[in-house]
């Protein structure tokens, strides 16, 4: 149910919160969401591995929220068609909180089992909707071609778009 419940709030967040909310909370609130949910995912999967999960996880997390990433990221999106991206954010790495949390419930003190036998079809759905949800949030800025998110907000410049970009790209801001 920990699981379900992370996940949806994951997607929940990611299609519809932080696009009408944007913010502090909306961003952090995907990090506790998804590691969790990401967690959980693979602690089913392989339960007698749950402490090399909780691990794995922590160790990726840190990866993927450091500059380290920044090369796995390049040659991805020079050569698969869908591009993914990440916010180097120190301040996520709070959300890491949440696996010694999963470890205190499944594994030391065992108050919530995730050893449960689900029928074939809803493992199958978890599967695909987990890859999605997992991967949505990097992939989804890159979804929209540029100009077509408008987030509540619009702007009247006396520039030309070009104009505008290459005022950003002077002052250093990727556009």
């Amino acid at each position: 149910l920990l699981f379900w419940i992370s996940l949806i709030l994951l997607i929940l967040n990611d299609a519809y919160l932080k696009w009408t909310y944007p913010g502090f909370w909306t961003g952090k609130l995907s990090d506790f969401a998804g590691l969790m949910a990401f967690a959980l995912f693979w602690m089913y999967f392989f339960p007698k591995r749950a402490n090399w999960i909780l691990i794995l996880t922590a160790l990726g997390f840190i990866w993927w929220k450091s500059s380290f990433s920044q090369g796995f990221i390049n040659a991805w999106n020079g050569v698969v068609p869908l591009s993914i991206d990440r916010v180097i954010d120190p301040s996520d790495l709070w959300a890491m909180l949440v696996l010694p949390l999963l470890y205190w419930l499944f594994i030391k003190d065992k108050i919530i089992s995730y050893r449960i036998s689900y029928p074939l079809a809803l493992k199958t759905f978890s599967l695909i909707l987990a890859v999605f949800a997992f991967s949505a949030t990097s992939m989804l800025r890159h979804a929209f071609p540029q100009g077509d998110v408008h987030i509540g907000e619009s702007y009247n410049l006396k520039m030309s778009r070009t104009q505008v970009l290459d005022r950003l790209e002077q002052m250093g801001i990727k556009a």
